[in-house]
């Protein structure tokens, strides 16, 4: 792959730029744009020059909820109409891909970021870190009304393992990109969303994103089956994480 023909839309917050670069296009995405009607003229004169578009989708309001969902149904829209053979991908403005693997990578693969091991199950860890948010339960009732493509017992046991795919992202061809990313968004959140949406709108603090957090658990289920959701070749690369 020639790394200049990839395009990475990397999602940022109000007044926080990419704090990388790559020698792919670099285009910066700010995040739940509708809920800044109000940006001073002139930052966002500065941010229009700059080539920022803004993830004002229908997503957008809630943004502080979907996070890094609503940047990714922005993408989706604006690569909506690109050939198929158009290579996408999406990061954050802390982390980044790895540059030195993007050169190598196969035109025909999608990548996601490599994935962490736990020494406890999916369902521990995230009963220790998001407490107070039951997203087992949340997804298993889901799964079990037949509202996800995939059955209650087939996502309990991605709960009972330990291989963790999280940071929401990915990239490659849009032919692998779009149907990745709109069976996250609209066969996995989309239904989760509409059952408990006054229960996510309920959290705080860390778990306000409460939503992107069991997306990644779900994301994990997706890449598990990937070959029962007919989701095409993927493969793992590394992310960076920038810390300043």
């Amino acid at each position: 792959m020639i790394t200049a023909d990839l395009t990475i839309y990397a999602g940022c917050i109000l007044n926080e730029p990419v704090r990388w670069s790559s020698a792919a296009a670099v285009v910066p995405v700010l995040c739940g744009a509708q809920r800044w009607r109000t940006m001073p003229e002139q930052l966002a004169r500065r941010m229009d020059g700059a080539g920022w578009v803004y993830d004002n989708g229908p997503m957008s309001i809630d943004n502080a909820y979907w996070a890094d969902l609503s940047c990714i149904n922005t993408i989706l829209r604006l690569t909506e109409d690109c050939p198929d053979t158009t290579l996408i991908g999406n990061a954050q403005y802390r982390r980044s891909w790895q540059e030195d693997a993007l050169a190598p990578s196969n035109v025909y693969t999608l990548y996601i970021p490599n994935p962490a091991e736990f020494n406890c199950s999916l369902e521990q860890q995230f009963r220790g870190g998001h407490g107070g948010l039951p997203g087992y339960e949340m997804t298993m009732e889901v799964a079990s009304a037949g509202l996800f493509p995939l059955s209650a017992e087939q996502l309990d046991k991605v709960w009972q393992q330990n291989i963790f795919h999280g940071c929401l992202m990915a990239r490659g061809p849009k032919a692998l990109y779009h149907p990745f990313m709109d069976t996250l968004l609209y066969d996995f959140c989309a239904p989760l969303w509409n059952r408990y949406e006054d229960q996510f709108k309920q959290q705080q603090g860390y778990n306000q994103r409460g939503i992107a957090f069991i997306a990644e658990r779900l994301f994990t289920a997706m890449v598990f089956y990937r070959d029962f959701l007919s989701l095409g070749p993927i493969e793992t690369a590394p992310i960076v994480f920038h810390d300043k």
